[in-house]
């Protein structure tokens, strides 16, 4: 049995998706046209986190986005992954590396990479 193909999307993702952002590259937002595309027909797993939906909503989303992105994230091809202690552990080294680096990380994204 094959494997089906995963991609991983942080909350920056969705929110360019659901608000169809204008790119430099318009082949970015055709890249995420196709990827929903084979979520939808079942070919692909989207994976992201779990606290990808508070973030989501944070944001200025209008009915029609927030419809967008429920329709979605409430397909069975969606894997939401949960913040274990491992998963904190790990994104607590790679914030202390980035600082090392002099490279800022926020928490949130250091969990998205964990």
């Amino acid at each position: 049995m094959l494997k089906k193909r995963r991609y991983y999307w942080d909350t920056s993702i969705f929110i360019a998706w659901i608000k169809d952002e204008e790119r430099s590259n318009p082949q970015d937002m055709r890249g995420l046209a196709d990827v929903v595309y084979e979520i939808q027909e079942g070919n692909v797993q989207l994976v992201t986190s779990v606290i990808t939906t508070t973030e989501v909503f944070t944001g200025d989303l209008d009915k029609r986005q927030k419809k967008r992105f429920d329709s979605l994230f409430g397909r069975p091809s969606i894997v939401r992954i949960n913040v274990t202690q491992s998963i904190a552990d790990t994104a607590k080294i790679l914030r202390e590396e980035c600082k090392l680096s002099r490279i800022s990380l926020k928490s949130v994204d250091s969990l998205h990479l964990a």
